[in-house]
């Protein structure tokens, strides 16, 4: 099973497989997706579409909807020999969250990533970093075209991703 957590065009594959000694091993791999200004958006997002369109089975894992929003939005935009694997990449997806609305409740103030992971153990390599945060940090790279920043908008991407995962892990429990 290849899980995959689409956080801004971030995409982590992990695979779980049993090795030689019958033990859990698991490996991933990281791909980004960067695109400079919304006119390569739609190219950069056929690229995700082709790298998604080599997995039969997969999950897309995210926290909220605005994954799901944005993917609709493309969608609207994109040509149409594409729209079904969009659908298929909504279909294949789940909202962490919704788990959280529902059914666990957490001994935190929100049932914000940033608070569960960090219950749970994840640190992030900026000082209380956040969405929106991300945001200004895109803005001003924008403006700036600065590679350091770019930098930490991946890196801070791709630690989301990774407590993401931590997270849904901790929802599914130990593996047997």
């Amino acid at each position: 099973m290849i899980s995959s957590c689409w956080n801004k065009c971030i995409i982590r594959l992990v695979n779980t497989c049993l090795d030689g000694r019958r033990r859990r091993r698991r490996w991933e791999k990281i791909f980004t997706f960067w695109a400079d200004s919304k006119d390569r958006e739609e190219k950069i997002f056929k690229q995700f579409l082709k790298l998604l369109s080599k997995f039969k089975d997969y999950t897309i894992y995210h926290f909220g909807s605005y994954e799901i929003s944005n993917l609709k939005r493309i969608a609207r935009k994109i040509d149409s020999n594409n729209k079904d694997k969009i659908e298929s990449v909504i279909k294949n997806s789940q909202n962490l969250l919704s788990i959280f609305t529902t059914n666990i409740y957490t001994p935190t103030y929100t049932n914000g990533l940033k608070d569960i992971a960090n219950l749970l153990g994840f640190k992030w390599t900026e000082k209380n970093p956040s969405g929106i945060q991300s945001i200004v940090w895109r803005k001003s790279w924008e403006l700036e075209r600065n590679a350091e920043l770019k930098d930490t908008i991946i890196q801070y991407n791709i630690e989301d991703c990774r407590a993401l995962m931590l997270v849904k892990d901790w929802v599914e429990g130990p593996a047997l």
